[in-house]
Order: C-alpha cells, then structure tokens, then sequence
C-alpha cells in the first residue's frame, strides 16, 4: 500500500510537470530552435551589412589612391613645365641678370616672381614662357629694380 502511494505521487508530480509546459503542435519548433532561427537571422544581416560596409570602404580607398595618382601626375607635370620655362629663360641671352622664380599650377598657369633691371626685360620673360609648349597663362609679378651701379668714394 505504502508502494502504490508513492507510484500515485509520482505520477501526480509527473503529470503536474507536463502541464507546467505548454503542449506544441506536432512539429512546432520550441523556443530554443525559434532562438536560434532569430540568431541565424540577425547574423546573416549583420554579415550582408558588414559585406556591404566593405565594399563601400574599398570603393572609397579606391577613389581615394585614383586622385592622389591624379595628383602626384599633376605635380610631375607642372614640375616638368617649369623645368622648361627655367631652361628657355637661361638660355636667352638677355635675361642673365634677372632674379626670376618660376612657379607652375594646374592648367599650365605659369607664375613669375623676383626682379628684373628693365620693364623691357620684364616683358621680354613673359614672351619666353608663353612660347614653351604647355604654358597656357603667364602672371607677370617680376619687379623692375635698376641696377646700382657701384658709387665711387
């Protein structure tokens, strides 16, 4: 007797813990697969989002290496230009007295600077760097300062 009363209380805590959970369909998935469908999920979004962050990064990257190329062939242009517009205004013979500083800028925008003895002189270097090939604006800011000639004491 004492046995069937315990095999009733045990069946009686069995069946109380089978109703503590609620009954699922056939085949419904518990909440521990529904979870993990939800984390499967989440994770491939967030590798789509971080495939697409990537993605952009390299593009960005990429048109950023373009324009420092662009760049860097800009300056190695206007380095060349000026290198000419220096060797013609060397090699004219009138101009060896002057102080010139030549600067180019995108375009062929050449820029003189310093200080020549004459106005004619000045003019003279601006007509020497518009005729190198490549120059497609002079600006003329040589300054005329004569010559002094040593004073006798």
């Amino acid at each position: 007797m004492v046995r069937a009363g315990w095999v009733l209380a045990l069946a009686g805590v069995l069946t109380l813990a089978g109703c503590a959970q609620p009954e699922r369909e056939a085949g419904a998935p518990s909440a521990a697969q529904d979870a993990a469908r939800r984390a499967g999920e989440e994770a491939r979004r967030a590798a789509r989002d971080a495939g697409v962050a990537a993605r952009e990064a390299a593009r960005e990257a990429l048109q950023s290496a373009r324009g420092a190329a662009r760049g860097a062939e800009r300056t190695a242009e206007n380095a060349v230009l000026t290198a000419k517009v220096k060797n013609a205004l060397l090699i004219a013979r009138d101009m060896e007295t002057a102080r010139l500083d030549v600067d180019t800028t995108a375009g062929g925008v050449v820029t003189l600077r310093g200080q020549v003895p004459t106005a004619a002189m000045k003019r003279r270097a601006a007509r020497i760097a518009r005729e190198v090939a490549g120059v497609r604006e002079v600006r003329n800011r040589l300054t005329v300062a004569p010559e002094r000639s040593p004073t006798a004491n």
